[in-house]
């Protein structure tokens, strides 16, 4: 099965759980970015 390419915004500030947050970060695609949590709220640069 492939993983699905979900393209998120960068520079932009995303309501998610902390869970959703965590999910999202530790993707592979992601590991040289930049990622904030802050509020309930996450961006990744």
């Amino acid at each position: 099965m492939s993983e699905l390419q979900t393209k998120l915004p960068t520079h932009t500030w995303i309501v998610a759980t902390w869970d959703e947050y965590i999910q999202t970060v530790e993707a592979p695609r992601l590991e040289k970015a930049k990622s904030y949590y802050h509020n309930e709220c996450h961006t990744t640069t």
